[in-house]
């Protein structure tokens, strides 16, 4: 069986515009094939480009939640967010991240979350980050325990 060229599938997963729905191979899973085939130039070359690439994942999977929010399609939005979060490690995404848990009607998670954003809201905000995270912690002792 020949060699798959992993430079070749890294660059059509980050550079070809679909970067943010291109998901059947994640980079991770490219780093961990070159980690077992023992190529540690090629490793870092992928490591380096993910690292290089990241901004611009985020901000496409920001937008693509934004989006999903405005519809009403908060499953696919939290999915975004999610990965937004996961690739640039940005507190804004927490915020969005409880919003779609409130949306969804998931409010534990959605305080838990909200409650690791607070550190970093704008001082300005802190008041109703605040009243928010009252107001989800009254609706989460509401709902049923799953």
């Amino acid at each position: 069986m020949p060699p798959i060229d992993r430079r070749n599938q890294l660059r059509q997963l980050w550079t070809d515009g679909n970067a943010a729905t291109r998901r059947d191979e994640p980079p991770a899973q490219l780093v961990r094939q070159t980690r077992q085939d023992g190529d540690c130039r090629l490793r870092r070359e992928v490591c380096d480009q993910i690292v290089r690439e990241r901004p611009q994942l985020a901000r496409s999977e920001y937008r693509r939640g934004v989006a999903a929010m405005k519809v009403g399609d908060y499953a696919t939005a939290l999915a975004a967010f999610k990965y937004g979060y996961a690739v640039s490690a940005r507190p804004g995404f927490l915020f969005n991240i409880a919003q779609c848990y409130r949306n969804l009607g998931r409010y534990r998670e959605a305080a838990a979350v909200l409650e690791s954003y607070r550190p970093y809201a704008p001082a300005e905000r802190g008041a109703a980050i605040d009243a928010l995270l009252c107001q989800l912690e009254k609706l989460a002792r509401q709902q049923p325990a799953r």
